[in-house]
């Protein structure tokens, strides 16, 4: 049996995790034996993880037993909160010795405890430009982060070199939303469909925050409007890049969060569970209108992003307004480097 006053008593912790002592979300804490992960409390919901592993000190048992816990109880006077008699004063009398094993033929000692669990990952706290991370922490290459921008953008606007986001403002680039070694999610080639759709699953997309997240790709193409003879809808895992389209048929950016909505066309990137951005003005991809600018999806490039150049001549060198140098014959290469 588990006596305590709390149930924060049997996972190490007290206070009920601290949060009756004046902190709001608790005291998030890990060990090697017991922790508590995740503390969440609204003023309807409250969502506790904790753990709570018997390595040190291991129960056991001959043929199963039962664990009763029991907690909160009010006791009388001279018990305890859990109704047990006080302990006398002075000092406690010697613990008995342990019982020997059992005798008997086919005796197994019980084994020794093992080494301790190892204790959960923290949960990541980086990813965007203001040091911070607003949603999908758990996810090790994909995140959230909050921006706003003062007129339409193109999700795929290059970095202007000004971090932005959350307590840093409003952005001059949904990519300046994203920290070093981040960009915008599906913002260059069809080829980093498959790094996403590994990365992120369709439940983590469609649950994992209850705001809207955008990407840097249309959901569909115009290829496929209705009157262009191809059928209403891309295939089922499309590998080919859709583009930021700015206005028409498919436009709305591929999306993750409660918030987004999942389109006529819901087969892009998972069968049947392809989510997208609508809003007031159902923003594009290309035109992100003010009103839509939530967050942006973040994914891991591994890779810093290098400063923006204005378009112009540099020296010798002519760069167009891309950052891109131009000779006569100008090789262009991308690379990503995902981690999981």
């Amino acid at each position: 049996m588990v006596v305590g006053t709390g149930v924060e008593d049997y996972f190490d912790s007290g206070y009920y995790f601290g949060a009756d002592s004046g902190l709001a979300n608790g005291l998030p804490f890990t060990s090697s034996f017991a922790g508590l992960p995740l503390f969440d409390r609204t003023d309807t919901v409250e969502r506790i993880s904790a753990y709570r592993f018997h390595s040190a000190d291991p129960l056991m048992f001959n043929d199963g037993g039962a664990l009763v816990w029991r907690v909160g109880a009010k006791g009388l006077p001279g018990t305890t909160k859990c109704g047990n008699p006080l302990p006398p004063s002075g000092p406690l009398p010697p613990a008995p010795p342990p019982a020997p094993p059992p005798p008997g033929p086919g005796h197994t000692p019980a084994p020794p405890p093992g080494p301790p669990h190892p204790a959960p990952p923290p949960v990541k706290t980086d990813g965007c430009a203001d040091g911070t991370c607003d949603a999908f922490c758990e996810n090790p290459t994909v995140r959230g982060c909050l921006a706003s921008w003062s007129s339409p953008t193109n999700m795929r606007a290059r970095r202007s070199g000004a971090a932005c986001g959350g307590a840093l403002g409003p952005c001059k680039s949904p990519a300046d939303a994203c920290g070093a070694g981040w960009e915008v999610c599906l913002g260059e080639n069809g080829s980093e469909l498959a790094a996403f759709r590994t990365a992120m699953t369709p439940s983590a997309c469609a649950t994992g925050d209850p705001r809207a997240f955008a990407t840097a790709m249309s959901h569909s193409n115009p290829e496929y409007k209705p009157d262009a003879g191809k059928g209403m809808c891309p295939p089922a895992n499309r590998a080919q890049d859709n583009g930021c389209i700015p206005e028409g048929w498919g436009c709305e950016p591929i999306c993750c969060g409660a918030a987004c909505t999942v389109p006529s066309c819901p087969d892009m990137v998972w069968e049947g569970a392809t989510r997208i951005h609508v809003d007031v003005a159902e923003g594009c991809c290309g035109s992100m209108s003010p009103q839509d600018s939530v967050g942006v999806l973040c994914c891991m490039t591994g890779v810093p992003p290098e400063p923006s150049s204005p378009p112009g001549r540099q020296g010798s060198a002519v760069v167009d307004e891309l950052g891109r140098q131009l000779t006569a014959i100008n090789f262009t290469s991308y690379g990503w480097v995902y981690t999981w």
